[in-house]
């Protein structure tokens, strides 16, 4: 919105704002699949807003699933969007998780001087200058623990075939362990959420900029062969599921498969029938294979096998992607 100050650079990555009048008219979900970062907001309104009264200055920790909002009679929000982990590094408190709580002084204002200073511009623009400058006096100078982490962040958001925890703590030149106690002291959620959630982002961006013709081979490209990564829903036309189903497989284990959801009618008919001559019928009829184990990650086009055995082979708008059984036991990162 506003360009930040030299001093803000480093912590903070941009500053914005929405406003609303649903005045008379029934209230409007908004969702957002957000990045890993933490937001401070200075907020007005009618009605209280995540069980705050208004206006009020709200900290918005790390959120790891879909962030949902029903945005109701009138409103106005001015919020300063920290780096990933930089909310830490500017006030030396602990990054916040799925929380919204009140502003205390841990931006080195009070929260209520911050409040009357960014109200008293109508501008949305002018209430991120005044928010900027309020904040530019308390900034410290980066840790160097955080400037690395800030540069290893940029490289995990860029690279696309960055798909594994073990992959970025090679780039890094440190252990997975190390890499997780960085992370966790910084931003809040482990490095395998915040890899997990650019990975999702990119398939947003491409899924809104129509230039994917197949769920499946998308999936595969950006690595996810392991269902739970993706249980941040995305918002939007495209929605992805992990569908728990009963244990099977080498040792017991976890199977889920990995299911897209896309936006449209039902294909003609409104059925059809899977390799195994069951019938399928509607957007949500789904028939899978038995699963085996599998760490094949090449696509599993719609109507072929997959290396582990899996078939893409359902009616209208669902389209199974993969299989994938994980050993009990195994480490997970």
């Amino acid at each position: 919105m506003t360009t930040r100050s030299r001093r803000l650079r480093p912590f903070v990555e941009r500053y914005w704002s929405v406003r609303w009048d649903r005045t008379g008219r029934a209230p409007f979900r908004t969702e957002v699949l957000s990045h890993p970062s933490v937001n401070v907001s200075v907020e007005s309104g009618s009605h209280p807003r995540f069980g705050h009264p208004l206006p009020s200055a709200l900290v918005h920790g790390v959120v790891t699933r879909r962030f949902r909002l029903d945005l109701t009679g009138t409103g106005a929000v001015t919020a300063v969007k920290f780096h990933p982990g930089g909310y830490t590094a500017f006030t030396g408190h602990p990054p916040r998780r799925d929380s919204v709580e009140p502003l205390a002084g841990e931006l080195g204002v009070r929260a209520e001087a911050l409040v009357a200073a960014v109200l008293a511009e109508p501008d949305e623009a002018d209430r991120a200058v005044v928010l900027d400058g309020l904040l530019a006096p308390a900034a410290p100078e980066p840790d160097p623990a955080y400037t690395e982490l800030r540069a290893l962040l940029e490289v995990m958001a860029a690279d696309r075939a960055l798909v594994r925890v073990a992959e970025v703590a090679a780039h890094a030149g440190v252990g997975v362990r190390s890499l997780q106690r960085l992370f966790a002291g910084y931003v809040g959620v482990s490095p395998k959420a915040v890899l997990a959630r650019y990975r999702l982002q990119d398939a947003a961006a491409a899924i809104d900029a129509g230039v994917v013709d197949d769920l499946a081979a998308l999936a595969c490209q950006l690595g996810w062969f392991r269902p739970g990564a993706l249980q941040p829903r995305v918002p939007g036309r495209r929605r992805h599921h992990a569908e728990r189903l009963p244990a099977t497989g080498p040792r017991g284990g976890l199977t889920m498969s990995l299911v897209s959801v896309a936006a449209g009618s039902t294909a003609a008919g409104g059925g059809s029938r899977d390799r195994l001559g069951r019938e399928c019928r509607g957007p949500a009829a789904i028939h899978h294979e038995p699963p085996r184990f599998c760490r094949a990650r090449q696509p599993a086009v719609p109507g072929h096998r997959h290396p582990c055995g899996a078939v893409a082979q359902v009616s209208g708008r669902v389209t199974v992607m993969m299989w994938q059984t994980a050993r009990q036991g195994s480490r997970r990162t």
